[in-house]
């Protein structure tokens, strides 16, 4: 009967070993994972501040577009301005060549 209790005994106390064993085991993972985890919330912190990065230079880009489209569309008003410049300067020297013609005419005369 001891002999049944010693035995008894021993696959209990072998179970409890290998009970530890495992336990050890994942406590072995779960300290793997914990530094994952670490690993991992770090590169999101990182990542975080890239993108913040990122976004401001997407809004500086952005207010220089806009900055440059307004200078476009001044250099286009201006290109109009001149446009209609050149059309009236041309006008002018017409009239200006019809009254020489003219004069030229009436003075042949």
């Amino acid at each position: 009967m001891e002999d049944k209790i010693l035995e008894l005994l021993q696959v209990m106390n072998a179970k409890l070993d290998k009970n530890s064993s495992d336990i050890a085991d994942m406590k072995y993972e779960m300290t793997g994972m914990k530094s994952e985890i670490t690993s991992m919330k770090s590169e999101m912190t990182s990542m975080k501040s890239e993108m913040t990065t990122m976004n401001s230079k997407i809004t500086r880009l952005e207010e220089g577009q806009k900055a440059i489209k307004v200078t476009v569309d001044s250099i286009k008003c201006k290109v109009d301005e001149m446009t209609n410049d050149m059309h009236r300067v041309e006008v002018a020297t017409a009239q200006n060549w019809t009254d020489i013609a003219i004069l030229k005419s009436i003075n042949k005369q």
